[in-house]
């Protein structure tokens, strides 16, 4: 539960904004903005590599919740196991051993 505890305080300060910087202002009303648009471009590229030509537009939000739902037990599996080991790092050898349980076994990585 670590990693959703750290990316709730980040996203928090990054909402807090000076008032007497405009850019600053503008920058932290746009940042809602920004992350949709990047989720649409990691959506669009995953679904090339997939073979995917054209993708209509409704796709993205649902592509999103999937992949939440998704991954959310890796990485609740992934926290646990660095959480035991007394670590602040998510390692690699954490993901492989949370995706193992679920049958989804990643080549191409050492233990």
């Amino acid at each position: 539960m670590l990693y959703f505890n750290v990316v709730l305080e980040v996203n928090a300060l990054s909402l807090v904004a000076p008032l007497s910087n405009f850019r600053s202002t503008r920058q932290a009303s746009c940042l809602g903005e920004a992350t949709a648009r990047t989720a649409v471009v990691k959506v669009a590229r995953l679904s090339r590599r997939a073979g995917v030509i054209r993708i209509s537009g409704l796709v993205y939000h649902e592509t999103r919740a999937v992949l939440r739902v998704f991954m959310a037990n890796p990485i609740r599996d992934a926290v646990t196991y660095t959480e035991h080991a007394h670590r602040k790092t998510v390692t690699g050898v954490d993901v492989l051993f949370a995706f193992k349980p679920q049958g989804r076994i990643l080549y191409g990585f050492e233990l």
